[in-house]
């Protein structure tokens, strides 16, 4: 992007985001990345980043895909499922987005095309990769998971996700006391597949994907 020092710093944003994920250029902990997505988070409004699109004054939703996968990479699966939600928020009442909106109390502006089914594809697969992400050669579960989907008697299933390791077939019940989480999953279907590392209870979860799993998780106290 071309910055002459009037632009807003967010403008753009959007190459940088997929240089962190997809693309996985920098190491986790890189000043670069912490510094940038603390920039972006403090241009937030109605949870999601407004200004990095054509209109300097809106919200390019579906730019919260790109921002939400950032915070997943980076290891902030609380961060990047409250911007779900927010992306959520901002869909028409028939479920779709325009690639741009104005905020609320500001003059409605018209930009980009509606429905967005960009937007619509973005919005799947931050949800999917919420559940289950990759990380080099091992498979990370539920890094992301909505706090809301873990309420008492809730289920949380994947039929035949393609991964870069086959397809991933798995089911997270929640018990009904809501102190323990029911787990089950298929073996992967790829050899190259190391480790599947659940992220739910007390402390991550290692499995083989070679085999299938059927476990109880305690989870902790809600209140």
């Amino acid at each position: 992007m071309a910055n002459e020092g009037h632009e807003l710093p967010q403008r753009a944003q959007w190459t940088f985001c997929h240089a962190v994920y997809p693309c996985q250029i920098f190491a986790r902990e890189d000043p670069l990345v912490t510094t940038t997505m603390a920039m972006l988070a403090a241009t937030e409004r109605e949870g999601m980043v407004y200004g990095t699109g054509w209109d300097a004054t809106g919200i390019w939703n579906y730019f919260a895909s790109f921002y939400a996968h950032s915070w997943l990479w980076q290891g902030d699966g609380r961060k990047a499922a409250q911007i779900l939600y927010a992306y959520a928020n901002h869909a028409s009442p028939t479920l779709v987005w325009r690639e741009e909106q104005s905020l609320k109390g500001e003059k409605f502006k018209k930009v980009g095309d509606m429905p967005h089914n960009w937007a619509s594809a973005e919005f799947i697969r931050l949800v999917l990769h919420l559940l289950a992400l990759d990380r080099g050669s091992e498979l990370h579960l539920f890094e992301g998971l909505p706090v809301e989907w873990m309420a008492p008697g809730m289920v949380t299933k994947l039929e035949g996700i393609a991964t870069p390791f086959g397809s991933l077939r798995m089911e997270l019940k929640i018990m009904r006391d809501g102190r323990s989480a029911r787990f089950h999953i298929a073996p992967m279907s790829d050899g190259s597949c190391r480790k599947i590392i659940l992220h739910i209870g007390p402390s991550p979860i290692e499995l083989d994907p070679k085999k299938s799993h059927h476990i109880t998780i305690p989870l902790p106290s809600r209140g």
